[in-house]
């Protein structure tokens, strides 16, 4: 008969008598009577000079698309335009519509990268054509908004 507790998250590396666990499976291993901590029990029982290794479910194996990003970063890269006051206040504008949202930072790179598409290169200054059009604010409607709290009925 097969096991139906169906636990998930952990594998045992026989070479290197390691029992690898990810954060989660770890955290619910916590808790005593749970049946995480059921089958870390059971396998320790099994093999008392197994060694316990938590490590995280997945390693990341692309850079993300906005590493080292950060709004910081974003007003430094404005600066270097002739119109960067209006482009700085357009980025402050930017930052404000996206306080009511969920995802904020989304918000504000979406703006960014429409705004500033030739990002990743390094700009070509041509005398003095670095003036940079705008682009029209995001829609917020294409993004969820916070959820307010409600009041309670008590």
């Amino acid at each position: 008969m097969a096991n139906s507790t169906n636990v998930k998250g952990y594998k045992i590396d026989f070479i290197t008598n390691t029992v690898i666990i990810n954060y989660k499976f770890a955290e619910a291993a916590e808790k005593y009577g749970s049946p995480e901590y059921k089958l870390l029990q059971a396998i320790k029982n099994d093999m008392p000079d197994i060694t316990v290794s938590v490590q995280s479910g997945r390693e990341q194996k692309t850079a993300r698309y906005n590493k080292r990003l950060t709004y910081a970063n974003m007003e430094n890269y404005i600066k270097c335009f002739d119109n960067s006051e209006v482009l700085l206040e357009r980025f402050e504008t930017v930052k404000k519509m996206s306080a009511t949202l969920k995802s904020p930072y989304k918000f504000v790179c979406d703006w960014f990268f429409a705004q500033f598409p030739e990002y990743e290169k390094i700009p070509v200054f041509e005398g003095n054509l670095t003036v940079i059009k705008f682009v029209p604010y995001p829609d917020k409607k294409d993004y969820v908004e916070k959820e307010s709290k409600k009041a309670s009925n008590y």
